[in-house]
């Protein structure tokens, strides 16, 4: 399991740092009920795994828009909402617990 890092872009490596904040900001701006995103990367399934919150957000049409808006390499290969993200001891987005919760669990 990995945060988003390193991903292949057709066989290459390459840095995922930006298409993470792309997804982002597209999330953000399109979908006013989207109050939480984080994009992770899965190293053993090798792609894009997005989460939201809270569980009501369409999921299908979020995916919709962001299929027209984003490269191909950007495109999540997993969308799950929730209904809050898993916080660290400091406060910041536990994308590790995330990750466990709502994609391995």
């Amino acid at each position: 399991m990995g945060i988003i890092e390193k991903m292949r872009l057709d066989g290459k490596k390459g840095f995922v740092t930006g298409a993470a904040r792309g997804i982002g900001k597209s999330t953000a701006a399109a979908f006013a009920e989207v109050s939480a995103c984080a994009a992770l990367y899965d190293q053993k399934q090798e792609k894009i795994c997005l989460a939201v919150a809270p569980e009501t957000v369409e999921l299908q049409k979020l995916y919709d828009y962001l299929r027209e808006e984003l490269p191909h390499y950007m495109l999540p290969g997993m969308i799950k909402a929730t209904a809050a993200f898993s916080v660290t001891a400091n406060g910041k987005t536990d994308r590790q617990a995330i990750m466990e919760e709502l994609f391995h669990g």
